[in-house]
């Protein structure tokens, strides 16, 4: 498998606990979840209004939650950590050609200044 399929796997996967708003709304879920709840999501998508890709304007429905700080690397599944993607800016993300960068109290999407360096596996000189 790919590593940037095992990266998106990863951002997609399902644990849940989660902490309250007063109502009742689930806004931060902290380490102990993977994914947005619906209510994040809402929140999410009430503050970027649609995908954050450069050029992008997907709407909400058609968008993902993505976690700005990975969860794998110790980012919280928080709305202050979430972005709304559409799964093309999405992929591009995960895959590097798209970066993540904080701007004032946001965060930025924009394009990598130069493409991810492609990785080739070792390979070991056949034996004669």
């Amino acid at each position: 498998m790919p590593a940037a399929v095992a990266a998106r796997i990863l951002c997609d996967g399902h644990v849940q606990v989660a902490a309250l708003d007063p109502d009742g709304h689930v806004l931060e879920l902290g380490r102990a979840a993977r994914l947005f709840s619906a209510a994040q999501r809402r929140a999410i998508a009430l503050r970027d209004g649609a995908c954050r890709g450069p050029g992008c304007s997907a709407p909400p429905a058609w968008c993902e939650a993505h976690h700005v700080q990975s969860w794998q690397a110790g980012g919280a599944t928080d709305v202050a950590n979430g972005l709304l993607l559409c799964t093309r800016c999405h992929h591009e993300v995960h895959s590097g050609r798209l970066r993540v960068s904080r701007q004032g109290s946001g965060w930025r999407v924009h394009r990598a200044l130069a493409p991810p360096p492609r990785r080739h596996l070792a390979r070991e000189p056949l034996a004669v």
